[in-house]
Formats: C-alpha cells, structure tokens, sequence
C-alpha cells in the first residue's frame, strides 16, 4: 500500500522537552480550565461568531507517536504502558478542561480482565479403595481449563457416556442416583448420535459436564474412547469460564484399574455395548471406590481502566449524552503476532498499535479538546477511551452494562477504530458502519461528507467488532468510522511512520464535525434496527473468505485459528462451524495460524468447496465450506 507521507528520523525523535509536555502534570486545574472554557464560549456567542477549531497534523502525530511508543510497550493488559497511556489520556482531558467522568470524581473507570488460567501444584487427583496411587498431574490426570478450582470427594459411579436423552431412547442416567458422587465418563457420543459422521452437539465437554451438574454430581473424570492414542489434552488455559463442576481428564489405563477394583467390565467392553446398542445404558457405582481431588486452577486477571471524560451541555438537553469513544488498549509485547496473522518467531515483540488505535485516541482527544472550546453545547459529552477492546470489547461492554450516567440517557454513540491510514487517490473513502442505526444518519453523514471534502463510504449495518457494538446492542444509535484495513494489522510493524496524519486529521475534523450536529440538534438520533452485522469484506485479506473472525484474545501456544465469530449467514456458520471452534486443518494440512489458512486458499476462488477441520471442546470435527469472494 502507497503512503503519502515521509517521516524523517528527525520527526520520530522527539525531543525530551517536547515528550515532557505531552505527558507531564496538568496545565490547569479543573476550576481554571471551567473558567477558560466559559470565556470563549461567551467571547464567542457575544462576537455572534461560530468556533471553528483546527485539527493539526503534527499535533495528532505527537499523541500517536507517544502512545505508539516502544517505552508504552504496545499498551498490553495488565502492563505498566497501558497505564501510563490511560494517565496520559486522563492528562490531556484534565489541561483541555474536560471535567472526569469516570468513578468517585476521577476520569478512571476500573473493571477486572481475564488473562487466562493455570495450573498449579495444588492440582491433585486421589483414590481410595483401590491400588491406583501416585497419580501425576500431566501424566496420568489432567485438569480441564473449564473446571471449577474447587476441592470435592465423593463415591465414585460410571455413567456411560454421560448423556441423557431419553426421547431417543438413550440415558446414562437412568436408574442411578448421583447426587453428591464423581462420575466417569467416556469423551463424544455412541455412533448413532452422530450426523452424517460428524458428533453432535451432545458429545461435547460443556453438555457432559451440564449434564452431570443438572444431576448432581460433584466432579466429572473423563476418559478416551478407544481406537486412538491415549493422550491427556493439554492445559491452554484461556477459557473465559468454567462450566459449572470440577472436571479431569484421566487416562484409560487408571479408569481401567478403577474399574477392575470394583469388579466391573473393561472400558473396551462397556463402549462395544453401548456403541452396539446392546444396553442402552451400563452406569452404576463402583462399590467401595472415592475420590478425592482439586483443579488447582488460577485465574489470573488485572485490572485495567477506562478513562472517561465529561463535557456538560448547557441546552435544553444537557441531560443527555453522545458518546465519543475509542479504544486505547492493543496487544502488548507477544511472542507471535495474533489475529489474521501469526509470525513462526518465538522472539516476543513489541505490538505498538500505531493505528489500531492510538489513531482513534489521537482523535477523541483532539474532539475533546475543540468541544471543550465549543460554546453552547445542547447536549453533554463523554470521551471515552475504552480499555479492553482487543479482548473481546469488555472495556465498552463494561461501561454500557455500569454506566456513569443513566443509559437511557445516552442517545447517540460515535466510535473511531483505526483512523490512521487513509488511502490516497480518488477512490478513498473513509468507512463509517452503522449509517442505518439511525433514521438520521444518512443524510447527516453525506452533509458532513460534502464539508469536509472527504468521500464516505456508508455501511447500515454496524460493524460488530468494535466499541460500538456495545452500544448499539442497547439500541443506540452507533457509528464506526475506519480508514482501511492493511498487511500490519495486528503485527509489530503497525508503527507511527506508515501513518497518513494529514488525512487522519481530516477524518478527525470530519467526526467533530458530525458529534458537532448529534450534540446540537433539536431531537435526538432515532434507533433503527439493522439485522445482523456488516459484512466486513475490506477488512479481510484473503480474496476468498470463509467468514470467521479470529479471537483476538488468544494467546495461547495451541496451534490453529480459534474463532471468535462468525459472521452471520456466512460460509462458516451456514457449515456448522461456531464460535468457539479452533480450525485445525484445511484440505488435510495442518493450520497453526490464520497466515497458515490463507495458504491454504490461495488461488481458490469463491463457490470453490473446501473441507476445513476444527477442534471443538476437543473433538475434531470436519466441515465442507463453500469459499465466498472476499
């Protein structure tokens, strides 16, 4: 992709003074920058005169490149950089005058993020009333990543395959009693459940353990079904929740041994009845046999913040809100790049997020800084940088579901995600999704179009994979702006050089503009409701798709692309593919990261029909996609 600028290595090393001001302490307190703020605003109503801000290149440059920075460190969850950016937000909108927003009088809003599970050496697995001794964590028992960490004990009962579906004439459940017992079960489901040889929903982890719960029981051991090799999967550990019961996976030969203690058949025996339809079921309690165990499992979390400023109206309708917002949160420093596009290096490297989106925050705080300067507001303002985006929108969902000022008094939410990097030429457009959110949008964005001499490409339907989901999920009128997707996305080469500032300060200017007209008109934007999401094919690189967008807060070292949505209606989802699965091969070669994937797809073509493999909840599934023109 062309750039139209050129940055010399002057412009990219600031001087310290200059850094010193971008960051240092607050240029006014709170009731001078009030007093400032009145001033112009009745200087410029007295005058009979409009303020017309300007929106300087260099200026949004200097915000990116101190927030882009290889010292901020790619601004990951739970990293010191990602705090020192939310303070340096929290610093800008205090010298502009913006008032806090956040909680107990601050700009800060704090929430807990996930980062992911472990095992510790608390996890631990023992029998009585058997010669099974000694177990090993990782060598003969596992802990599953959706376990509860909770200790339990109890008798030990086999229950099949651990399904209960008794209008097709199958219960594992049926005549036994597990209330307060540990139940042992095989993995999947007798081949008559399967559909055209493929498992069913009922053969998967979360089922068996709902399953066992719904019946009371106090864990779950789970063991393979024979024809294979006899392996513990491994602890990846990035579950966002457990599903409800402690639950292991244990190996043949210990179920066996268990099994033989209590003077019952083999595993191999019971499965050849169950599988041939012999029994339609074979549970029971093994006699004399407990157990007792603990996941050991720990979650590890941080708390990260989103920085919320104020601007109040002085209108009619000053008890209402639009929301600017946009998220200052990226990958951090990874050892693989995520998303679309993993690197084989195992070297971690510092993912500095230039436009996604230190490009979006360089803009909402330029806006703040020109509201804040705007006299006669008819409406209030929140600036809101969200943290959280990059793992799953939980700073904005956050905010939405905890608000610091009513809901229902929020009318109107614009969102900027990747400003960055608008294309020259004549056929650039700058994308804003969700134009038919409101009945009013249409025709205000192509007003604001025409003024600001940038083109628009409108899209009715909302992204779905931004902040401004969060917000139209509570139907509210939402707008995404995005300059374009590129071969850095997500990779450690998303730096402050490749970025076209004079076009970003434009698109700044233009959303200033349009919050400009949400803030002053006399009624407020009206909900409409658009079915399902955009079709985000810009945003995609293969020149065929199959519909899925990665889960962006993957960082695990299993191989593969785990999907974290799929788009509505598209090739995936009209396969059977969910969210949730992780592709594991395509056309027989194995995947270990999107980059892998595109491979495997090039020079396919769309309505071409590949077969692509997934791994859901363990079992691994194959589907036939119909490839889409991306």
């Amino acid at each position: 992709m062309q750039h139209c600028i050129s940055l010399s290595r002057s412009r990219l090393r600031m001087s310290s003074v200059l850094l010193a001001c971008l960051v240092g302490s607050h240029s006014f307190t709170i009731a001078r920058a009030k007093e400032k703020i009145g001033t112009n605003r009745a200087e410029a109503k007295a005058a009979g005169r409009t303020f017309v801000p300007y929106f300087s290149a260099e200026v949004f440059l200097s915000h990116v490149y101190y927030l882009a920075s290889d010292e901020i460190g790619g601004r990951g969850i739970g990293s010191p950089g990602i705090e020192r950016a939310g303070t340096y937000i929290a610093d800008q909108f205090a010298a502009a005058g913006i008032l806090p927003g956040g909680e107990n009088g601050t700009y800060f809003q704090e929430l807990s993020i996930f980062l992911g599970s472990t095992v510790t050496d608390d996890a631990q697995l023992t029998f009585t009333g058997s010669e099974v001794t000694g177990l090993k964590k990782g060598e003969d028992f596992s802990p599953f990543p959706f376990s509860t960490g909770a200790k339990f004990y109890g008798e030990l009962a086999f229950v099949g395959y651990g399904l209960a579906k008794p209008e097709q004439g199958y219960d594992d459940y049926q005549d036994i009693d597990v209330e307060g017992k540990v139940v042992l079960m095989f993995r999947r489901e007798p081949p008559a459940f399967n559909v055209d040889d493929e498992y069913s929903s009922l053969a998967t982890f979360k089922n068996k353990i709902t399953e066992a719960k719904n019946h009371g029981a106090a864990g779950v051991l789970i063991v393979n079904q024979n024809g294979g090799t006899d392996r513990l999967m491994p602890f990846f550990g990035r579950g966002r929740s457990d599903h409800g019961l402690p639950a292991f996976h244990v190996l043949r030969e210990v179920a066996d041994q268990l099994l033989a203690a209590s003077g019952h058949d083999s595993l191999d025996v019971l499965q050849a009845k169950l599988d041939a339809k012999e029994v339609t079921h074979c549970s029971s309690l093994l006699s004399g046999i407990s157990v007792k165990g603990k996941a050991g499992i720990k979650s590890n979390k941080a708390v990260s913040r989103n920085v919320v400023g104020l601007i109040r109206g002085t209108g009619p309708a000053a008890e209402q809100y639009i929301v600017v917002g946009a998220h200052y949160d990226h990958l951090g420093k990874q050892g693989q790049s995520r998303g679309f596009f993993r690197s084989s290096s195992k070297e971690k490297q510092i993912h500095n997020g230039a436009d996604d989106n230190a490009s979006g925050i360089a803009g909402l705080i330029e806006i703040g800084k020109a509201l804040a300067l705007t006299p006669g507001l008819n409406r209030s303002v929140l600036l809101i940088a969200f943290t959280g985006e990059e793992s799953g929108l939980l700073g904005s969902e956050h905010f939405a579901a905890n608000p610091t000022v009513l809901i229902d008094n929020i009318v109107g939410m614009v969102n900027m995600d990747m400003i960055g990097r608008l294309k020259e030429g004549d056929e650039a457009a700058i994308s804003v999704y969700g134009s038919g959110t409101a009945v009013e949008f249409e025709e205000l964005l192509a007003d604001c179009s025409q003024r600001s001499g940038l083109r628009i490409s409108a899209v009715e339907a909302g992204s779905g994979r931004s902040d401004d989901a969060s917000f139209y999920n509570r139907k509210i009128p939402s707008l995404h702006f995005f300059s374009g997707m590129h071969k850095d996305y997500h990779r450690p080469t998303d730096d402050t050089a490749k970025l076209n500032e004079a076009a970003a300060a434009k698109i700044t200017h233009l959303v200033y503009d349009l919050t400009c007209h949400l803030v002053d008109s006399q009624d407020k934007p009206t909900y409409a409701h658009v079915e399902g999401f955009a079709d985000l094919s810009e945003m995609r690189q293969p020149r065929v798709v199959i519909g899925i967008w990665p889960d962006f807060d993957d960082a695990s070292d299993r191989p593969g692309v785990l999907i974290g949505k799929t788009v509505p209606n598209g090739p995936a989802e009209s396969a059977g593919i969910k969210t949730g699965d992780r592709i594991i091969r395509v056309e027989g070669q194995e995947v270990a990261s999107f980059g892998d994937y595109m491979q495997t797809v090039e020079g396919k073509k769309a309505g071409d029909v590949i077969e692509i493999t997934v791994d859901r909840d363990g079992e691994q599934t194959s589907f036939s996609v119909k490839l889409a023109a991306g």
